[in-house]
């Protein structure tokens, strides 16, 4: 990327990225270079590089006869970012476990009571926010916070999911026992108890997967096969994101 336009194209990127994956713009649906230039209020350069960038990371499809629109969720691809990312994050627990203090546990049981509070509002994005910086924060007492930015990249399509999952849920109840579990035997540092309850946490998107292909296909891919190379788990780009 030409040093000159880095910066509005990180703007960009992190934009169109977030309403990806936030599911503002939902999957299948047109990407005009020159509609996104005029709402970011950009050249349409900076779009196309971020386009081809996205599609990268397999939240964008570009053909040469439709263009570019949002890719649909691949199944395959979330079920590997899962496995990803468990092994990453239970070693990373296991890591902050030999580091936590009582100011860092009382840290992490503080994310749960803003979670509380986003489930009695039923406010699924504060939810989501305050859930993204427990781990971030598990990751900080580990002294690993760079690990955390190779998990999000590679979570990317297991977000969209969880997304969609936490949207249609009634209740937030048994993900905060989840976290509550997590964090009680990270404290503990009991080894077996971390690793049974951050698989039990980050297991849950695979039935939840199912259930929601069930219930909203035009969010998945027809064939649920990953697309070379579109959907692969890539290097993290770090200079697109500084803005």
């Amino acid at each position: 990327m030409r040093k000159l336009s880095q910066s509005t194209a990180s703007s960009v990127y992190a934009g169109l990225r977030r309403k990806i994956v936030e599911l503002t713009l939902k999957p299948r649906e047109l990407l005009v270079e020159q509609k996104l230039a005029e709402e970011f209020g950009v050249s349409r350069t900076p779009v196309r590089e971020v386009l081809v960038w996205l599609a990268s990371e397999g939240l964008v499809e570009i053909s040469r006869n439709r263009g570019a629109m949002v890719a649909p969720i691949r199944v395959e691809a979330v079920r590997t970012a899962q496995f990803v990312r468990e092994s990453l994050e239970i070693s990373v627990a296991l890591a902050a476990a030999q580091r936590m203090t009582s100011l860092t546990e009382l840290k992490l049981f503080h994310a749960i009571e803003e979670q509380e509070l986003a489930n009695k509002e039923s406010n699924a994005a504060v939810f989501y926010t305050s859930d993204e910086a427990m781990h971030l924060e598990i990751a900080r007492i580990a002294g690993l916070p760079l690990v955390w930015d190779y998990i999000a990249e590679a979570k990317v399509q297991m977000d969209r999911v969880r997304r969609l999952s936490l949207s249609r849920a009634q209740s937030f109840d048994s993900l905060i026992a989840q976290h509550r579990r997590i964090v009680t035997a990270i404290a503990a540092n009991n080894r077996a108890e971390i690793e049974a309850s951050l698989q039990e946490h980050l297991r849950q998107v695979l039935p939840d997967i199912d259930a929601l292909r069930e219930s909203q296909p035009e969010f998945f891919d027809d064939d649920d096969i990953l697309a070379e190379p579109s959907s692969q788990v890539t290097p993290r780009k770090a200079a697109m994101r500084t803005a």
